[in-house]
């Protein structure tokens, strides 16, 4: 089997509107950047976990980053995308009025970025799941045997990768090598 090649996208910066129901699958950036929600909702699987954002929820990405991304809901998802350059902040956050930095980065998208920067706040953790737990084992570049993780939770090793594949796109090993 062979691996895919990775294929690094750009970022486009500004106002998006993306047809209710899609999502993107699994790619990479080279570049950090970071998506405020205006509309619909959509849970982001990515290095940081599993996210579950809704209008006024920030979800920043540094660089080299990969994730993919489901669109949820009937909406369609309006996203303001702006560069992110702070590779150390990563994950979910949240502004109190998403609206002011769009009119903002309509002007000027540096300004925009760094009034980003000042208005963050932190999104109360929510509840981790096993999947949740064994991604950031991966991530954080555990040698774990997966056989001996699942049975020590008491969960099949096969029933576990399964599982992890389908939330996060990709099978445990491909997500430790990422």
């Amino acid at each position: 089997m062979s691996a895919e090649p990775y294929e690094f996208r750009s970022i486009l910066t500004g106002v998006e509107t993306i047809p209710a129901g899609r999502g993107m699958a699994r790619h990479h950036h080279n570049e950090g950047y970071a998506t405020i929600l205006l509309g619909g909702s959509l849970t982001e699987v990515s290095f940081a976990g599993r996210m579950h954002a809704e209008p006024g929820h920030v979800l920043l990405h540094g660089r080299f980053d990969c994730h993919m991304d489901i669109a949820r809901g009937r909406r369609p998802l309006e996203i303001l995308r702006l560069p992110w350059r702070h590779d150390t902040i990563e994950g979910q956050f949240y502004v109190t009025d998403p609206d002011a930095l769009a009119r903002l980065a309509e002007i000027n998208p540096e300004r925009a970025a760094a009034q980003l920067r000042e208005d963050l706040r932190v999104v109360a953790p929510r509840d981790r799941y096993w999947v949740d737990e064994l991604a950031g084992t991966l991530r954080d570049g555990s040698s774990l045997q997966l056989q001996v993780w699942a049975e020590t939770r008491g969960l099949r090793p096969d029933t576990v990768s399964y599982i992890f594949q389908r939330e996060f796109g990709v099978c445990p090993k491909r997500f430790r090598l990422e």
